[in-house]
């Protein structure tokens, strides 16, 4: 319907842009909105999952380094995104909020023979299968969960040929609906989650809070931990160290009326998350990509795809004209 001209514009995916174009032959433009996320195709973990080696695995900072650093990003790039993204980390994207050019290199350099070090220094051995097990003996296999029509069903198989070429043995359980992906997240009864529901990051504390720092239970990247804080101790994990650190700057960027005073408190909220990266990205993040039609002028440069700004409101369509 586009390209025969029933409509004016259309959202595409990464994967449709060159075809779509080329097809339009030259009757149509692109123009991308900006993400606001902390990255593309993100992973984390259950760092308050009731197996207790798990979770302690899970808490390492070296395990979510190996995690990280045993992905070929450029690879991925060209197999996820034909190139269209670039490697990155799950942090705020060049023109947001907190950008921070190291962080975004964190854990980015592709690196299997240190990520199997951090992997032994965390206690696991390598099994007879070519596999890392506990120091007990038992087998470590990390379950992913996702939900369905999510991009977690193309990522997964992607990701986890690193994974397991530097010993992670990796289970898929992709097939959730929502509801029921939301209900594991609430009943605790997950391991690791790939392309989370609420993911971390977005514009910023000013948008919205949860998905920064443990104070609800929303964001799979604190868990239960959230829990404890949204329900005043009734029930969930009391958050410690790092973690507790975020609750308690939040409290006082809560309470704190100067703007300027609250953003200095909002980046050293982002500085924890730097420190520890408790969710991992694997390339810069994805744009929202439209395809309008030449006939179509007016539209603005610059635009963000952010909840706060109503997503595709932004255009101000009434402010369009055709010719």
């Amino acid at each position: 319907m586009f390209l025969s001209g029933e409509l004016d514009m259309i959202e595409v995916g990464m994967q449709d842009i060159s075809t779509m174009l080329t097809n339009a032959g030259g009757k149509a433009y692109l123009r991308t909105f900006s993400s606001t996320n902390w990255g593309s195709y993100q992973v984390t973990f259950n760092y308050t999952c009731t197996d207790e080696k798990l979770a302690a695995l899970f808490a390492n900072k070296d395990f979510r380094q190996a995690m990280s650093i045993s992905v070929d990003r450029t690879q991925v790039s060209g197999l996820l995104s034909d190139g269209f993204l670039e490697p990155g980390q799950a942090c705020p994207g060049e023109g947001n909020f907190g950008y921070d050019a190291d962080w975004e290199t964190k854990w980015t350099t592709y690196d299997v023979a240190t990520a199997k070090k951090l992997l032994e220094g965390c206690g696991l051995v390598m099994g007879s299968d070519g596999f890392y097990d506990f120091a007990d003996g038992t087998d470590l296999v990390i379950n992913f969960y996702a939900y369905v029509d999510s991009t977690a069903d193309a990522a997964y198989p992607v990701l986890e040929q690193y994974w397991k070429a530097a010993g992670i043995k990796t289970a898929y359980k992709g097939d959730y609906a929502l509801d029921a992906f939301d209900q594991e997240i609430d009943n605790n009864t997950w391991y690791a989650v790939i392309v989370p529901h609420t993911a971390i990051g977005g514009l910023s504390l000013r948008s919205r809070v949860a998905p920064f720092v443990p104070i609800a239970q929303a964001a799979e990247w604190y868990g239960e931990y959230g829990t404890y804080y949204g329900t005043n101790g009734a029930s969930g994990v009391k958050p410690t160290g790092a973690m507790a650190d975020l609750v308690t700057l939040y409290e006082q960027w809560n309470s704190t009326p100067d703007t300027e005073a609250r953003d200095e408190i909002a980046l050293k909220i982002y500085d924890i998350h730097k420190e520890n990266l408790w969710t991992i990205a694997y390339l810069k993040a994805a744009g929202n990509y439209n395809l309008v039609s030449s006939a179509i002028h007016n539209w603005s440069d610059n635009l963000v795809s952010d909840d706060l700004y109503q997503y595709g409101n932004i255009v101000h369509y009434w402010t369009l004209f055709k010719k």
